[in-house]
């Protein structure tokens, strides 16, 4: 079983380090081994979004930075929080009415690998062009 490295964000903006290997977008929750070894139990409609992280300490002064180069596949979204963080990143599927969605990010020097996005969690979702 693979387990993700992940930083878990809530809407209320308290975050959750740890690993998962249980998400699944169709199921109301799943669990994270938080670092000291606890599992916890969470819901999806409590988050804004699942952060799937090449570490943990990422680097809070990073500016991201969007250049096309035709690697990833999928459709250019751009996604505008409820908090007024906004990414932008490639998502195989979207489909407004799914609690949510997985995205590569465009900025490949990123912290982030992948994002679940919540659906809730979300001001605006748009394709680009």
């Amino acid at each position: 079983m693979v387990k993700n490295k992940v930083v878990v964000h809530f809407k209320d903006d308290t975050l959750v380090k740890g690993m998962t290997s249980d998400l699944a977008p169709t199921q109301e929750r799943f669990h994270v081994t938080v670092q000291g070894g606890d599992i916890k139990a969470v819901l999806i409609k409590d988050l804004k979004g699942l952060f799937f992280v090449k570490d943990f300490d990422g680097n809070k002064d990073y500016r991201a930075s969007y250049l096309d180069d035709g690697t990833i596949r999928g459709h250019k979204v751009k996604v505008n929080f409820s908090d007024g963080e906004e990414v932008i990143g490639f998502a195989r599927i979207y489909t407004p009415d799914w609690p949510g969605f997985f995205m590569v990010p465009a900025d490949k020097d990123s912290n982030n690998e992948r994002i679940f996005v919540v659906t809730s969690a979300c001001r605006q979702v748009g394709f680009m062009i």
